[in-house]
């Protein structure tokens, strides 16, 4: 992390102050950073490891702050607004769908071959994954992951503990893997690759999948055998459907999404199988 040479001096007066905000919510981040909640944020940072001036790093840079639009969201709880799975211009389902499905199965098939002896998880459940988190690659989000999360973090009273605990594994990540935070980029909720991980799961899930020493889950071998990794601990069994749809509700706390998953995987299982057709 890049340390700027007045942070720490500036961190320490918002971090050993008392909370200056009050009854007005705060629009901005500079106008949060005293507030108690952050200084419970700062004092995890602290015992993990990291200096005043490394924290001061991130939240002093003019790149960080509150997503706007997703603060508003939040207020209703309804931080990604409704969504269908099966809505016909999700079009999840369609021949299109299933070719994209089908294509990524044919190009990676060495890979689900690895996976699936290794995991023990089927290919058409990764795929499945894979399709409706991202739709193969094409929808990776393109928000800041340190900003979404931020933001959760203080706006939403239900998941602020959740949104500390993956900043906290974002800033680790970031010493760790010697990444910027402020270059990974994904959904609102703070994931991010090809599988959507949030900070906590790639470090506790994410592997490398093709050997090239490095965790990529903007790689296809790595979100693959990633997915299989995260699946087989969540107890995904092939062919036990009651075991998969488990372990396909801790991948996702929705209903609504382990239905999506199911359909496309028995779909895309049904359309390899007759040849792509």
């Amino acid at each position: 992390m890049m340390i700027l040479p007045f942070a720490a001096v500036c961190l320490s007066l918002l971090l050993f102050s008392p909370p200056s905000w009050a009854a007005v919510e705060p629009q901005k981040l500079s106008e949060a950073l005293s507030t108690v909640r952050y200084q419970s944020l700062f004092k995890e940072l602290r015992k993990k490891g990291f200096s005043q001036s490394e924290i001061a790093a991130v939240f002093l840079d003019e790149r960080v702050g509150f997503n706007a639009e997703l603060a508003k969201r939040l207020k209703f709880k309804t931080p990604a607004g409704p969504f269908n799975y099966f809505s016909e211009g999700f079009g999840l389902l369609n021949k299109e769908s299933l070719a994209s499905g089908k294509y990524v199965a044919n190009r990676y098939e060495a890979v689900f071959q690895k996976a699936e002896k290794e995991y023990g998880v089927d290919r058409f459940g990764i795929l499945a994954i894979m399709r409706v988190e991202s739709y193969f690659g094409k929808y990776l989000g393109n928000e800041l992951v340190v900003n979404n999360l931020n933001t959760v973090f203080f706006h939403s009273k239900r998941r602020s503990d959740w949104a500390k605990k993956e900043l906290v594994s974002l800033f680790l990540i970031a010493r760790e893997k010697r990444v910027d935070v402020f270059e990974l980029k994904g959904s609102w909720a703070g994931a991010f690759g090809i599988v959507q991980f949030v900070p906590s799961s790639y470090r506790l899930r994410a592997v490398d999948g093709n050997g090239d020493g490095k965790i990529d889950l903007f790689d296809f071998e790595d979100a693959i055998k990633s997915a299989a990794n995260y699946l087989k601990a969540a107890g995904y069994r092939s062919g036990d459907a009651a075991a998969i749809e488990g372990a396909v509700f801790r991948y996702n706390h929705s209903r609504a999404y382990v239905r999506a998953i199911m359909a496309y995987r028995e779909a895309i299982r049904g359309y390899l199988k007759k040849g792509g057709t």
